[in-house]
């Protein structure tokens, strides 16, 4: 899934395209869907986000497929969405020399 790089770099908006893509191509791809739900908590938890509200609605709209599609992919979104990215997130540090 090439969109998938795209999440682990920082670039979810590039990444969307992919993953709607594949879930046109295959409404029934759990993968992408899970992707995209990823994709949309990434951009919700954005600082640059100006509507956070949107992107939580947008999983949790992933959430509701994928509960229907693979529980336990559905249950790993879940947690992903309340506990946010995880990561190497936040002000980069400097050290002194």
């Amino acid at each position: 899934m090439a969109g998938d790089a795209w999440v682990e770099d920082g670039r979810q908006e590039k990444a969307l395209p992919y993953f709607k893509e594949a879930i046109r191509l295959d409404p029934k791809n759990a993968d992408a869907h899970y992707a995209l739900g990823r994709c949309y908590v990434e951009l919700g938890h954005s600082p640059m986000s100006k509507d956070p509200t949107k992107f939580k609605r947008e999983a949790n709209t992933e959430l509701s497929v994928l509960r229907r599609l693979n529980p336990s992919l559905a249950s790993k979104l879940q947690t992903y969405i309340a506990e946010g990215p995880g990561g190497l997130t936040g002000t980069p540090v400097t050290f002194d020399k």
